[in-house]
């Protein structure tokens, strides 16, 4: 299997763009070896929860050093329907930023994570809409909608306003076409 490497990663600031989430699966370890695995991500600056997919159960620290000086954090997620042989690790928001730059820098021990799969890249695009842009943001948003439909009609596509601005999702987060 393939390895990760900060190689298959591209420079996402160049086109104004930053990482918001990123998801990676690895096999199925013991009890140890996710402390140890918390341990190193607690050396990085993140500290490390264990939850259930699409729960509202509240995260549980997976050990007790867990610090308040750590700015980052990292789900471990071991119960995924239909994925008994592998725990997900995920890096919401800042965190996911944080874990990008540092795969960036190449600080990343790929080794101490077993058969490492990429799972998900969620990128944001933030940008201060100017009086002299040539296209509206909704335009901008309805054109890319209609360029992807029609490039990819048999994916999950939903363009949304939220609280943040406006979101176009590709796929669905319970699928692994996305």
């Amino acid at each position: 299997m393939n390895q990760v490497t900060h190689h298959d990663f591209g420079l996402f600031e160049t086109e104004l763009l930053s990482v918001d989430f990123i998801s990676f699966n690895i096999k199925r370890i013991t009890s140890h070896q996710i402390s140890r695995l918390a341990s190193y991500f607690q050396s990085l600056g993140f500290n490390s929860y264990q939850k259930q997919l699409d729960s509202n159960q509240s995260r549980q620290d997976i050990n007790d050093n867990n610090s308040y000086y750590n700015q980052f954090e990292v789900y471990f997620i071991s119960k995924i329907p239909y994925q008994k042989e592998i725990i997900q690790l995920q890096f919401p928001g800042v965190s996911g930023k944080q874990f990008y730059k540092l795969i960036k820098q190449g600080a990343v021990q790929w080794e101490k994570f077993p058969n490492p799969v990429f799972s998900r890249l969620d990128l944001v695009y933030q940008r201060i809409s100017k009086s002299t842009d040539p296209i509206s943001t909704t335009d901008f948003m309805n054109s890319c909608y209609i360029q992807f439909q029609e490039l990819h009609s048999f994916k999950n596509l939903l363009s949304e306003r939220n609280k943040k601005g406006l979101v176009l999702k590709i796929g669905n987060r319970r699928s692994s076409k996305h």
